[in-house]
């Protein structure tokens, strides 16, 4: 149950990091366009530490203790575009994920991606682009998913008043571990992001929502649950630029999920969950350039989670902490 509980939130816990990051990988994608690069290969490695690896909750006696671990974490991904004019251009992406922990190895965790993206530009501002990635995780060295994610999006980058992006996700989930957790989600949302004049500092500010849809199982109990869900997300970021060229970014997302058909207790109450996540990350690059290396950066992430829950087993909190290396060649 651990295992399933852990593995579930970090997976969701990458696919939020990815719907993110989107808004400022859209303006950092115009930039490149612009300089004529057309492919990518990127290395990042980190070392990390995790005060509740397995997400165990907070009240006793439901839990004793929380099981902390430290571990390393690698990624390597490809991107290659190529330009069939001046207004379309396809990308194509894959990426590796890897987190090896020292002690805890049943919560190790391996995510494949492979994903294409068209784009149209109307002009140097505006465009359209439709992201599309399979995404295969392996969690404790068995296949856990595979998930078919489905994104297109409207972008809008303003001179004065910066990038606003509004956009439609699909998921399709299919857990080969447990069938009650396959499922369908679909939702959309908007980000704007506002590029402070004369810097390279900005700030932004998001809303999604998203239905889930999942199909459900036969309890020991006799009785049907399903974990179908409505789920609400706020979030707010910002990126500052410090003395010595630091870069120190920082985002808070609030989610509220309302579960359909899941009692939280004995009274049948309806479960209700409130997520909290903070993200602080800080980036120096240390090398423009080193051998064949570009960018060669060090980074220092911290991420705090707090999911509040009157389901007790999903009413906990943690916090990780990775320090590491990336460049691209």
């Amino acid at each position: 149950m651990c295992r399933e509980k852990f593995t579930h939130g970090r997976v969701f816990l990458i696919l939020t990091l990815v719907a993110l990051l989107m808004p400022v990988q859209a303006f950092g994608q115009l930039s490149v366009n612009k300089a004529g690069k057309n492919w990518k290969l990127q290395l990042k490695t980190q070392f990390l530490h995790d005060d509740n690896v397995a997400q165990n909750p907070d009240t006793p006696p439901v839990v004793t203790s929380q099981e902390s671990d430290s571990g390393f974490n690698g990624n390597l991904g490809f991107n290659y575009t190529h330009k069939f004019n001046n207004k379309i251009s396809l990308a194509a992406d894959y990426d590796i994920d890897a987190t090896v922990y020292g002690d805890l190895s049943q919560f190790d965790l391996i995510a494949q991606m492979w994903g294409l993206k068209p784009k149209y530009k109307f002009n140097e501002s505006m465009f359209v682009d439709m992201q599309y990635f399979y995404m295969w995780n392996i969690a404790g060295g068995n296949s856990f998913s595979g998930v078919n994610y489905i994104n297109p999006s409207f972008n809008h980058l303003h001179k004065t008043f910066g990038l606003t992006r509004v956009h439609y996700f699909y998921k399709n989930t299919d857990n080969f571990q447990n069938q009650a957790r396959d499922g369908d989600q679909h939702g959309g949302g908007i980000t704007h992001i506002y590029l402070i004049p004369n810097s390279k500092n900005y700030v932004g500010v998001g809303y999604q929502v998203s239905d889930e849809d999942t199909d459900g199982g036969i309890l020991a109990s006799g009785a049907f649950r399903d974990f179908d869900r409505m789920i609400h997300d706020f979030k707010v970021l910002g990126r500052v630029m410090l003395p010595e060229d630091i870069q120190l970014s920082g985002e808070y997302k609030f989610s509220y999920r309302e579960y359909d058909n899941f009692a939280a207790n004995a009274a049948a109450t309806q479960r209700d969950d409130k997520q909290h996540n903070f993200r602080f990350r800080l980036r120096k690059v240390l090398f423009e350039t080193l051998g064949c290396l570009d960018n060669v950066t060090m980074r220092l992430d911290y991420l705090h989670q707090n999911n509040e829950s009157n389901f007790l087993l999903r009413d906990y909190h943690s916090n990780r902490f990775m320090g590491g290396l990336e460049a691209r060649f």
